[in-house]
């Protein structure tokens, strides 16, 4: 949908048609397989949140779902 940066930091926001559920499950996966380490992962209803670390850098998804359909904001942070 778009995307922004500053600096060390960038985001995009991205809309797709998967429960939050099925969002954190997907980049808890697909992320571990990259290389990047776990953090927090948590489902509460329609919003979700996971938290990845790898060297210097820290990638953060929020999601927020409204039935099938979930708009994901995707932050990378590098200090």
């Amino acid at each position: 949908m778009k995307t922004k940066s500053a600096g060390a930091y960038s985001q995009a926001q991205l809309q797709v048609e998967a429960t939050p559920q099925d969002i954190v499950d997907f980049y808890k996966n697909a992320m571990t397989a990259k290389g990047w380490e776990p953090g927090m992962a948590m489902v509460q209803g329609n919003k979700g949140v996971l938290m990845f670390k790898q060297a210097n850098r820290q990638l953060v998804f929020k999601v927020k779902g409204q039935g099938n359909t979930s708009s994901i904001d995707v932050t990378i942070i590098s200090q």
